[in-house]
């Protein structure tokens, strides 16, 4: 079991770099968009006034925005590799349905869990976060490779997990180890202090970093989709 899954990396891993040289320029539009949309939500987020709830839905808009246009790419990406192979053609206007969507049931889900249980054990909200980051952690590939809509890509993204956890948490372990040690060393030696170009430097590098695991993922949640089809 542990070759055939160190196989499938391997495959993942291969076709992650494969799709990023057969696509170089979309990669490089694809993290230039990440970097002015990430810091642009930061900036709206820091200087609206969040107590008026047009701000609030003008940040809830650009967030939904930066996600869809975010999947968007890395789904042409993958979908230009042999192994690629989704289940529908994804548009802007699709994946900014589905993740209103998710975003509403996630926070109907926390709302009401919240209301239950916080009179109880105080404030939840780290512990509500936590659980929905592990049980839907495969959201996005579900969005843009199943043919899944409203509540049923919450259920087949728990479904996924349930059946595939070891195998897909492994991975991404490690990645988050890899971005903790960048942030390590960000902190370490001031980059916010240092010149202009080094501070793009790093921005540069630590999306990258998340471009290439969003296309691991992308890979290695259709092949361990197909298992998953094989044993039912």
């Amino acid at each position: 079991m542990a070759k055939s899954i160190l196989s499938i990396y391997k495959n993942c891993f291969l076709e992650t770099i494969q799709a990023v040289k057969k696509n170089k320029r979309q990669t490089f539009l694809l993290i230039l968009l990440s970097i002015l949309w990430l810091n642009l939500l930061g900036t709206l987020a820091v200087s609206l006034e969040l107590s008026n709830i047009l701000n609030w839905i003008l940040l809830y808009v650009g967030v939904i925005t930066f996600f869809s246009t975010f999947l968007l790419n890395i789904s042409k990406i993958i979908s230009g590799s042999p192994a690629g192979q989704l289940e529908t053609e994804g548009n802007f206007s699709l994946y900014f349905y589905k993740i209103n969507n998710i975003f509403f049931f996630v926070w109907l889900f926390c709302l009401l869990l919240f209301l239950v249980l916080s009179p109880i054990f105080g404030n939840i909200m780290f512990a509500l976060g936590l659980i929905v980051g592990i049980v839907l952690n495969a959201i996005p590939e579900v969005i843009y490779v199943k043919n899944k809509f409203r509540f049923q890509m919450i259920v087949y993204a728990v479904r996924f997990m349930q059946s595939m956890w070891l195998e897909w948490f492994l991975p991404i372990l490690l990645y988050s180890g890899l971005v903790y040690g960048i942030n390590y060393l960000v902190t370490t030696f001031h980059v916010e202090e240092m010149h202009l170009l080094v501070q793009i430097g790093f921005s540069v590098l630590l999306t990258f970093a998340a471009v290439l695991m969003f296309l691991f993922r992308g890979f290695l949640f259709i092949q361990l989709d197909k298992k998953l089809q094989q044993r039912q």
